[in-house]
């Protein structure tokens, strides 16, 4: 077995970077999880968007020992941070009160009560998400887990999806838990509920390296994998620009969306219409909405309006702020034309896939403009910054092998995804990044290549 090189590294320093957390000659379980790139879609997985991510080749590893007390002990060394920064220690049975597991919200209000660092509370607040899905029924055992990342952290790639992955996967190996991919997702994704990509806990379990997953999510549901022809490459530049207040404009949004969904199906209850939507607005069409629905929904609406004439709506997760005003209209149609996007995109690669059509190449591209353009409009996402690269796509474009690009709403508004087709563009590239760097003294990050998800990979038993 021909082991990645990041997995190398974790083997040949495990006893220098974890040695005073492992206990040798016992068994460690290591899992390895990619970076992802949310490429359209993932961001309305609420709506039931149908959505398409891949992979990169930056990857968090996790190892993990079971133990002979209670304890949980983490340590996390990070892209950036020197080996043994961050220890934190827990106890198990604090996950329960008389014998029997508390209400989860009450344990993660505990856990970010008493830790400090975000990535350890996400880290431990799995472990009762999984007792409260039985699997397992109960840990006999503490455990150790150790954590070694080289994906820098709010870059827009995915790094918490990926830490949380690698972490199941290990703790799956560990104590043989049956645990599959759409549960691993799902439970990475615990405490992400409000914001951020379907994409980011998906794509590093089920990713392939050189493919793009497709999935409906209503809930969760693989459509296929998408082979990546052999010119066609996604890049990510990450300008290191970060949007202010972007989760709460991001669970806006989700709750205006909320609200317009409501409106729409309590009018269709109210005129004893049918509703072949499933209980998601991804099912319903772009015409649909045109034609039907469109003036039904309120450009804006206040929380203490809405709350007063349908009392709540169908997320029971995000809570609505009766004194403010959702632009409804607008979050209700983004998520039904972007979805649209993803479809049209999915048959261009289709397309590309039955003959490298070239026009299917650039019509791909040009639905990745077209996502870009509609959501950094409505979501006043992104920047000088972004702006400039996406500018600088566009004047290189299909000649020098540029498509499209968007920007991510992964990396709040910093980080700009680009397709292109000759796998020779680093030159480009880098001419790319120093007209950046001479520009505004920011030197972006770029990642490109792809690689092997946590199933694909599995995992891999050491002792020292």
């Amino acid at each position: 077995m021909h082991l990645p090189i990041d997995i190398q590294e974790y083997k040949k320093n495990i006893r220098l970077w974890f040695g005073g957390m492992f206990v040798p000659g016992r068994e460690i379980h290591i899992s390895r999880a990619p970076a992802s790139q949310d490429v359209m879609g993932g961001t309305f997985d609420y709506a039931g968007s149908v959505a398409v991510g891949g992979t990169l080749e930056q990857a968090v590893i996790a190892g993990v020992q079971k133990r002979l007390d209670l304890r949980i002990l983490l340590k996390y060394n990070d892209f950036e941070s020197k080996a043994g920064q961050h220890i934190v220690e827990y106890q198990l049975d604090k996950f329960y009160s008389n014998g029997q597991l508390k209400p989860i919200d009450i344990i993660s209000k505990e856990i970010q009560s008493e830790i400090k660092l975000p990535w350890a509370s996400q880290v431990l607040e799995m472990l009762p998400a999984m007792l409260a899905n039985n699997t397992p029924q109960k840990f006999q055992n503490g455990i150790t887990i150790c954590i070694k990342s080289n994906i820098p952290q709010n870059g827009g790639i995915g790094s918490n999806g990926a830490m949380k992955t690698a972490v199941l996967q290990a703790i799956k190996s560990a104590f043989n838990l049956s645990l599959d991919a759409f549960q691993i997702a799902n439970l990475a994704k615990v405490n992400k509920i409000y914001t951020g990509s379907i994409m980011e806990t998906a794509s590093p379990v089920m990713g392939k390296k050189d493919k793009l997953l497709a999935m409906r999510c209503q809930p969760l549901e693989l459509l296929k994998m998408i082979t990546l022809p052999h010119s066609v490459q996604f890049l990510s530049i990450d300008t290191k620009y970060r949007q202010e207040a972007c989760d709460l404009l991001l669970l806006n949004s989700r709750i205006s969306a909320f609200m317009g969904q409501k409106i729409i199906f309590s009018h269709l209850e109210k005129q004893q219409k049918p509703n072949p939507y499933k209980g998601y607005l991804c099912n319903i069409t772009p015409s649909e909405w045109e034609e039907t629905f469109m003036q039904i929904a309120p450009e804006q609406i206040s929380g203490k309006d809405f709350i007063e004439t349908y009392d709540t709506h169908q997320d029971v997760a995000a809570l609505i702020d009766p004194d403010t005003l959702y632009p409804v209209r607008d979050h209700t149609a983004f998520p039904i034309y972007e979805n649209e996007r993803v479809l049209q995109f999915i048959k261009a690669f289709d397309s590309m896939n039955s003959g490298h059509n070239k026009q299917a190449l650039m019509d791909a591209g040009d639905l990745l403009f077209k996502s870009h353009d509609s959501f950094r409009n409505l979501y006043d996402l992104g920047s000088e910054k972004t702006d400039y690269v996406i500018s600088l796509i566009k004047e290189m474009g299909p000649a020098n092998g540029f498509y499209g690009a968007r920007l991510t709403s992964e990396s709040c508004g910093g980080t700009v995804l680009i397709l292109t087709e000759n796998q020779n563009v680093d030159e480009t590239i880098e001419n790319l990044a120093a007209k950046f760097l001479d520009k505004f003294q920011v030197k972006p990050i770029l990642y490109k290549n792809s690689s092997q998800g946590a199933l694909e990979f599995g995992s891999l038993t050491v002792k020292f």
